[in-house]
């Protein structure tokens, strides 16, 4: 079983379009997870620390032989990318991965990969002979002031509100105007209280209420507007982990109901405040009512300047 050999996959012989050679092995990129379909491209987030390399999955019609189909790249920002020259199936085997690498990617910059392959190995009339693949590896900022209201667990319980606490946060805005604020186990029990009685970690918590350390907060933003996807919170105060997320974007309610959280910038376009405002936000116990989602009347909110968060506190509580 020596590599089969390829004529023409297309032949203007008998008809006005192109025909496919019944012989070709019909190459396409495989659709997989993310895929969009319009412009056949996948956009990846990487974060710094993760892996420098993605997987693309190639595919066959035509399983009977072995072969081996070259790629082309058609696009490759600075050359970043390491492509293998070719792909090769065994018989019968109608789809391999390829692994891309891009060690030498920076850090905060977008870069730009799109391959095909080499003709006479495709289907014309397939729309998957090529894909374009966008990578990004993420930069975030420390934010250096976080101070959060928590507004989740006095759903449940009758915890002091408002009650200020500092979490770690971080910022990355990325390509397309979108940004994001990554609040790292941000329920971690709190360790002191400093000098403007603002807590340094959350105060009802103790080690033993602890679930998990490695909860991540994501809170996507998009023109001014703030959604956080389902989050388990890391803490169980004996109902089970509690969980939160904004209503509109997790159960499709209308934000005229279920408004997103509000995001307040300085005048230089850097975020002073996301304010999750009443039934922003829902309140949810694994073991209570089957995990039910509660939406929380009481404001979740997140202050990254002590005047932004002295204004708030002076125009709604003092």
């Amino acid at each position: 079983g020596g590599l089969m050999t390829f004529s023409a996959c297309s032949d203007d012989e008998w008809a006005a379009g192109p025909q496919t050679d019944p012989s070709c092995i019909g190459a396409y990129f495989v659709a997989g997870e993310g895929f969009d379909t319009s412009d056949n491209s996948y956009s990846y987030e990487f974060e710094p620390e993760a892996a420098t390399e993605l997987t693309l999955t190639v595919g066959r019609t035509n399983t009977e032989e072995a072969a081996t189909v070259g790629l082309v790249q058609l696009v490759n920002t600075e050359n970043i990318f390491q492509v293998p020259e070719s792909v090769s199936f065994e018989a019968g085997q109608s789809e391999v991965p390829i692994t891309v690498t891009f060690p030498n990617a920076e850090i905060g910059v977008s870069y730009n990969l799109e391959l095909g392959f080499v003709e006479g190995t495709y289907d014309v009339y397939n729309k998957l002979t090529t894909v374009k693949t966008e990578v990004i590896r993420i930069r975030w900022e420390d934010l250096e002031t976080a101070i959060c209201i928590d507004g989740v667990v006095p759903y449940f319980f009758n915890a002091p509100y408002p009650q200020p606490f500092y979490v770690d946060a971080e910022y990355t805005s990325l390509p397309g105007g979108v940004e994001r604020v990554r609040l790292t186990n941000p329920y971690k029990p709190a360790t002191g209280i400093d000098e403007n009685g603002i807590y340094i970690g959350y105060p009802n918590n103790e080690e033993a209420d602890m679930v998990s350390n490695n909860v991540i907060m994501l809170i996507e933003i998009s023109s001014n507007k703030a959604s956080i996807a389902n989050t388990g919170l890391g803490f169980d105060w004996g109902y089970g982990e509690f969980s939160t997320g904004t209503v509109a974007t997790n159960f499709g309610q209308p934000e005229s109901s279920y408004p997103l959280g509000v995001v307040t910038k300085d005048t230089e376009g850097n975020i002073e405040s996301i304010v999750f405002g009443a039934n922003s936000l829902y309140a949810s116990m694994a073991a209570y009512n089957d995990g039910g989602a509660y939406p929380d009347p009481n404001p979740t909110c997140f202050f990254f300047s002590m005047d932004a968060f002295n204004t708030y506190m002076e125009e709604n509580f003092e």
